[in-house]
């Protein structure tokens, strides 16, 4: 009796520290993993913030859908080539506006995206939220991102603004 005793206590003092270094292991999965989503969100920012159309087409999926929070973009784009294409669309208004006033648009529209919240809803899908503000506005920004043979991209991105 005390025998058996002995070895169900080895044996579960056994899964237990399998438990506990398993447990680690999916920590340090799931933190290179938040890293990486968090590499590509920052590649999309850098080029939403540098007008670099071709940055920003390295993070969008094939079949990404987006709503932008601007008046000429009511309808939800699909797929990547429609997305940069209004994205396109939307630095050109912008060199427009500032060419009506008489200045040089600028090189980087200044963002500071803050407040990220990343979660990893399996191994191969993340929900990444962020606020991006403004002098008029709070920007709030949701992406969901699907792991591609190896890679972090974008496949839905929401993008609202709150006026402050």
């Amino acid at each position: 009796m005390k025998k058996q005793l002995f070895s169900l206590l080895g044996i579960s003092i056994i899964l237990f520290c399998i438990g506990i270094a398993g447990s680690g292991f999916l920590n340090k999965s799931h933190a290179n993993e938040t890293t990486k989503i968090k590499e590509t969100i920052d590649t999309f920012i850098d080029g939403i913030n540098s007008l670099d159309l071709e940055t920003i087409k390295t993070v969008y999926s094939e079949e990404a859908t987006v709503f932008y929070p601007f008046s000429f973009t009511p309808e939800l784009l699909k797929g990547r080539e429609e997305i940069l294409a209004k994205q396109s669309k939307g630095f050109e208004l912008m060199h427009q506006i500032y060419a009506n006033q008489g200045k040089p648009a600028p090189k980087t529209l200044g963002l500071s995206p803050t407040d990220f919240h990343i979660e990893l809803l399996s191994k191969n899908i993340a929900l990444v939220n962020w606020h991006s503000p403004r002098p008029k506005h709070l920007g709030r920004r949701t992406a969901i991102l699907k792991k591609v043979k190896g890679q972090w991209l974008i496949i839905s991105h929401h993008a609202s603004n709150m006026d402050i």
